[in-house]
């Protein structure tokens, strides 16, 4: 049965951001005269947003002092940068537009802030694809892995968990779509390498095409 709703992660999912994520975290570290780290050390991490980042970069945990300075800090950074190196993921653009021939609407639900996954969204040419783009905003959404972002997606879209799909790169997008009955894919090829735990996704994708045939023949 063919799903009338497709709503996917952006980070690790449909665009490769690691670039520009850990550039603005190895900018903080040459502002403090620290050597900056490799891109594949802070890929990883990079997918967990700010805190992670933090951590890995500098051991530094959210009871630490600094903490909000740091994260607003690499927020400012980020903003300033969120579109110099980020790609889509090579086949994504083939697989939306398989997906959109097909009848699908397609749409984005991320833990990024709103008007940084608008400006993600706008530049990488989503944006047009896009029934709906929700982020951290005006909505109030919270970070997955609670729901509410995936609800308030729902609902713009005007689908029930029953007609849609989501896709994502980490623990937390499978854990946000269980309370509501969202059925989930994890995709390989993002920034969480180490495999999904157990019973959380519904699906694994090594490649964008597998996303297409769950959504059409499953």
């Amino acid at each position: 049965m063919t799903q009338r709703l497709f709503l996917f992660d952006l980070d690790g999912t449909l665009v490769d951001s690691a670039p520009d994520l850990a550039g603005a975290m190895n900018e903080m570290l040459a502002a403090r005269g620290l050597p900056e780290r490799p891109l594949e050390e802070l890929r990883e991490p990079s997918g967990h947003g700010g805190p992670a980042l933090l951590k890995a970069a500098f051991g530094m945990e959210r009871t630490d002092p600094r903490f909000e300075a740091m994260r607003q800090e690499f927020l400012e950074r980020y903003a300033a940068r969120a579109t110099r190196s980020s790609t889509l993921y090579p086949n994504v653009v083939q697989m939306l537009d398989r997906l959109t021939a097909a009848g699908v609407k397609l749409g984005v639900v991320t833990n990024k802030p709103q008007g940084l996954a608008e400006i993600v969204c706008e530049h990488l040419g989503l944006t047009p694809r896009m029934t709906v783009v929700v982020g951290l905003g005006p909505a109030g959404t919270a970070l997955k892995p609670k729901p509410d972002s995936l609800i308030y997606a729902l609902k713009l879209a005007g689908a029930k968990a029953a007609d849609a799909l989501y896709a994502g790169d980490s623990n937390s997008d499978g854990l946000a779509c269980q309370p509501i009955g969202l059925p989930a894919a994890w995709v390989s090829w993002g920034c969480q390498k180490t495999p999904p735990d157990s019973g959380i996704f519904d699906y694994i994708a090594d490649e964008p095409a597998q996303l297409v045939e769950w959504a059409l023949f499953r």
